[in-house]
């Protein structure tokens, strides 16, 4: 079962991430693919926490992971809706959109099989067998995303390669200069009284 996920997440994070810089796409396409790098990193994580609970046999991590997995696909499917995308563009838009209801389902049917089990060997059999043919389903529409983009690709050339946003460096040696002084200001002004 854990190499259906594996080969969702191996397929769908190396097509994503193995895109170089192109040419003759807007601004709204960049916006769009960068965005849909970013999601499908948090649903692959997803998906990989739920195989891990899927392993161990850990029905209460597997009905969290399996809600988590849902609600980030919800929450996709929710913001998806707002991106203008360019004509060409708009196979992979839909081939995404389809990605997410597919993985959306595992969610969902890995949560609704192990609700209210405390144990694995209580769980719901036939959402499980749900959520095996779901695995089945999403590989189908992923295999169909990738196929969109190298579409676009063989048209327009490279997609963009999503860059990673900068993060603030946290305050460093700076601050313990700052501090010292403020202490030693401190103790001058209490010696003197």
């Amino acid at each position: 079962m854990w190499n259906r996920f594996l080969s969702i997440v191996v397929i769908g994070v190396f097509t994503i991430s193995m895109i170089g810089i192109g040419s003759a796409i807007t601004d709204d396409d960049v916006e769009f693919y960068q965005w849909t790098d970013y999601k499908w990193k948090r649903i692959a994580r997803c998906m990989e926490q739920l195989v891990v609970a899927e392993l161990n046999n850990d029905a209460d991590k597997f009905q969290a992971k399996g809600w988590l997995l849902m609600a980030t696909c919800d929450k996709a499917l929710g913001e998806i809706e707002s991106y203008n995308v360019s004509d060409d563009m708009l196979p992979i838009k839909d081939a995404f959109q389809l990605v997410l209801k597919d993985v959306r389902s595992i969610g969902y049917c890995a949560h609704q099989s192990a609700y209210g089990c405390d144990k694995w060997v209580y769980i719901n059999r036939n959402f499980f067998d749900k959520y095996v043919d779901s695995c089945e389903k999403a590989q189908t529409s992923i295999m169909a995303y990738i196929e969109a983009v190298e579409n676009y690709e063989a048209l327009h050339g490279p997609l963009p390669t999503p860059q990673p946003t900068p993060t603030p460096k946290p305050p460093g040696f700076e601050a313990v200069f700052a501090i010292a002084g403020l202490l030693a200001v401190a103790y001058l002004v209490l010696r003197r009284k």
